[in-house]
């Protein structure tokens, strides 16, 4: 087994009691196996300390129980109380690991940082380009205890969608290509693809390019429109997805950018709503283009491999187009003045949006009979 990390990854150092959006809220944590032994070793397991502070999910996993939304172990110094103590082995894997997300195909094993930490976040947003991956050593590959284990061997599938990705990072970062015309080729390119694989054709999956003529015709999303998806499709998601009345507490990032949201084109017609976001749209790609390009490269190297799992190749880039769109958008209504808000602003984004198993495929369902139901 082979671990290889995103290049991002080499300079990640947890920001502790310094950051400035603490990760141990708004979660549903569970508590894994090894973990929950060391803990029935503990003096205080059967107290009623233990019996307020976990619950079962609706999939009979173990959970911390959040009280007011936060994590009951969190101490006022904003640390874990058993990362505190050193004691280490009561604190749950996925904890530990936070924000490393691995994912293994085949021999591989494939190490990110999730953005919805802030400090990951800042990372990416403060030196834009194109990364790669690389190969760490030894402590890094000690701080991997866990990983999303696709059950595939299709050593053929594994490759194509290898290349995939950097036939997409190449027209992502082509000078010549506008961000919106580069998020539209890519779903094409997904869509073709996505066709072929569901005929078994590996061999014809793999001569879609970005750039070639696409065999199948993918369905319109958005023509007219200054973003990938029309605006009234987003304002959807966030009225019948995002407006929780628990949002305010379990994500308070996220619940200031939907206020400014609603505050500033609640009132709007359709049509007054798209030239605003067109208008707002060009003065951030005019003043910030590095960083969303590095932003929506990022998320198709994050996104795109999931396809190892199912063969469905469109869903992800789906997904890294309307993350990128969110940000684009609550970035025109919130203006963030400086690194620091912009990185809690993507962290925001990205807990309830991006790194979200059932919102992730609710929005897929939601995407699919808005354009794909025939």
């Amino acid at each position: 087994m082979r671990l290889v990390f995103h290049e991002l990854y080499e300079r990640f150092e947890c920001t502790g009691t310094d950051c400035i959006y603490n990760c141990c809220g708004g979660w549903q944590i569970p508590i894994d196996d090894e973990t929950y032994v060391n803990m029935q070793r503990q003096p205080w397991f059967k107290s009623l300390l233990m019996t307020v502070m976990t619950r079962e999910n609706q999939l009979g996993m173990t959970c911390i129980r959040e009280i007011n939304y936060r994590c009951p172990y969190l101490t006022k110094e904003h640390l874990c109380r058993f990362q505190k103590n050193g004691n280490m082995k009561l604190m749950p894997i996925v904890c530990q690991q936070f924000p490393r997300s691995a994912m293994k195909m085949g021999e591989d094993v494939e190490v990110f940082l999730m953005l919805s930490c802030c400090e990951a976040a800042r990372l990416l947003l403060s030196e834009p380009r194109r990364y790669g991956y690389v190969a760490l050593g030894e402590k890094a590959e000690e701080e991997i205890q866990q990983w999303w284990n696709f059950k595939n061997d299709d050593a053929d599938l594994y490759a194509a969608l290898r290349e995939d990705e950097d036939k997409m990072l190449d027209f992502v970062w082509d000078e010549q290509s506008e961000l919106l015309q580069s998020m539209k080729r890519i779903y094409e390119m997904a869509f073709d693809k996505t066709m072929y694989y569901a005929r078994a054709d590996m061999q014809g999956a793999r001569k879609v390019t970005p750039q070639s003529t696409c065999t199948y015709t993918a369905p319109v999303i958005g023509q007219g429109c200054a973003g990938f998806y029309p605006l009234t499709f987003l304002n959807d998601i966030i009225y019948k997805k995002l407006s929780a009345p628990t949002m305010s507490r379990r994500n308070p990032p996220l619940y200031r950018m939907i206020k400014a949201y609603k505050k500033l084109y609640g009132r709007l017609s359709e049509a007054e709503g798209e030239e605003l976001f067109a208008k707002r749209t060009q003065e951030i790609l005019s003043s910030h283009e590095e960083m969303w390009t590095a932003y929506y490269s990022y998320q198709i190297q994050q996104q795109y491999m999931r396809a190892f799992e199912d063969y469905y190749v469109l869903g992800p880039v789906l997904m890294a187009n309307l993350l990128t769109q969110f940000f684009m958008l609550f970035w025109g209504v919130s203006a963030p003045e400086s690194l620091d808000e912009a990185s809690i602003m993507v962290a925001g984004i990205e807990r309830t949006i991006g790194n979200n198993g059932p919102f992730y495929t609710d929005i897929l369902q939601m995407i699919r009979e808005r354009y794909f139901q025939q």
